[in-house]
């Protein structure tokens, strides 16, 4: 559904990686529950952030900018272009989970994940953790300490 390698993109082209490790049985959870909403993982990950950020998810975003620039159904499809080996609470964390966002977002999410006292990969983590099992891997690793 997206591509990265976009030129024309509602906030601009999306070249910063967000990225994140989980371990197995959460991986394959998550991309059940996504796959159930009709997503694939980056696109969930690209429209939490967005949302985080903007208020809206990017899938908002990119259907409102098709809605101005014309009516037709195709436009929608045209503007969306479309830790290894760390030992964890719920198995090693080995499946990457991967998304693209433009720059001002990215620098946006930093600052606020930073604000938070967390990192870029933690947050991921944490909102990964919490929508499968619902509690963060923070806590589980508190719970397990």
């Amino acid at each position: 559904m997206f591509s990265r390698k976009a030129t024309i993109a509602p906030l601009g082209a999306l070249t910063e990686p967000a990225k994140t490790y989980v371990d197995f049985d959460t991986m394959q959870a998550f991309r059940i529950m996504v796959n159930k909403a009709g997503m694939d993982v980056s696109s969930a990950m690209r429209d939490w952030i967005y949302l985080k950020v903007h208020g809206k998810s990017y899938t908002d975003i990119c259907a409102e900018a098709a809605k101005v620039s014309t009516d037709s159904p195709s436009a929608l499809r045209r503007t969306m272009f479309s830790r290894r080996g760390m030992i964890a609470p719920l198995g090693t964390l080995t499946e990457q989970a991967k998304t693209y966002v433009d720059f001002d977002t990215m620098q946006k999410f930093r600052a606020m994940v930073n604000d938070a006292g967390m990192d870029l990969s933690s947050a991921l983590r944490d909102w990964i953790y919490l929508k499968v099992h619902g509690k963060t891997y923070t806590d589980f690793c508190v719970d397990a300490a």
